[in-house]
Parts: structure tokens; C-alpha cells; sequence
């Protein structure tokens, strides 16, 4: 499960250093669209589903693996 070289040219775009990281949140798309236009709503987790008991919002500095996350939890998977 990777998105081959899309990690690097996202490095490349981005200044990462002691005051900067870039983090990757693994989701459907149609709640991708969602955070995109009316931001994080961290009550819309689902239990069972993300690691909680429903309440968060989980991101990865890796966006291979908040992809695979997406990947293994639905068929329309967006970072």
C-alpha cells in the first residue's frame, strides 16, 4: 500500500523543520470534501472504526500510511 513518489514531492513543496511538520489525515472522499469545506469536526469519528471511542481526528507524518488507513476502510480512499 503506497503512493509511490507522491511522499517525496510533497517534501519537496513543503519547508519541514523545528517549528513546521506536515501531517496526513487518512479518510473517505467524501469526507475529505467535507473537512475541506466546513473544516474538522471531531466529534464525527465512529467507534470502533478510528482508533477511539469516536472522539478525534488521527494524522500520520506519513501520508503512505494515512492512505493505507483510508485504503483498508473504504473503497474511495482520499489523504
Amino acid at each position: 500500500c503506497t503512493l509511490g513518489d507522491l511522499e517525496t514531492a510533497l517534501s519537496a513543496l513543503m519547508t519541514q523543520d523545528d517549528e513546521n511538520i506536515a501531517l496526513y489525515h487518512g479518510t473517505d472522499y467524501e469526507s475529505a470534501r467535507q473537512i475541506l469545506f466546513r473544516g474538522i469536526y471531531l466529534h464525527a469519528g465512529r467507534q470502533k472504526r478510528d482508533f477511539s471511542s469516536g472522539k478525534g481526528f488521527y494524522l500520520s507524518d506519513s501520508v503512505d500510511d494515512a492512505f493505507c488507513w483510508a485504503k483498508s476502510t473504504t473503497g474511495k480512499p482520499a489523504v
